[in-house]
């Protein structure tokens, strides 16, 4: 677009446990899923860079490193802010 031409996109990385990701392909509504998904139909070198959506679910510092993942149909994610690196391991090209 015009005068945009320096602007920068990003992708934005979908909230954990967001009911509103469920589709034919992820019927779980898996938030890394749609964040693959969402990279793959972007392409790559079509982006600037991608952001993460992660925080703790409590006070305590221990949260920030905490392992802890859910107890549900995907207990494979982790919980608190590591999930981070569930982003990050979707962002990669195959």
């Amino acid at each position: 677009m015009p005068g945009h031409g320096q602007d920068q996109v990003l992708a934005a990385a979908p909230a954990l446990r967001n009911i509103l990701l469920t589709y034919a392909a992820n019927p779980n509504g898996d938030w890394v899923k749609y964040f693959a998904d969402l990279l793959g139909a972007i392409g790559p070198g079509n982006l600037d860079g991608i952001t993460l959506h992660t925080y703790t679910h409590g006070v305590r510092p221990a949260l920030i490193t905490s392992e802890e993942k859910l107890g549900d149909a995907l207990r494979q994610r982790r919980f608190h802010f590591q999930a981070y690196q569930d982003f990050m391991a979707a962002s990669r090209p195959p």
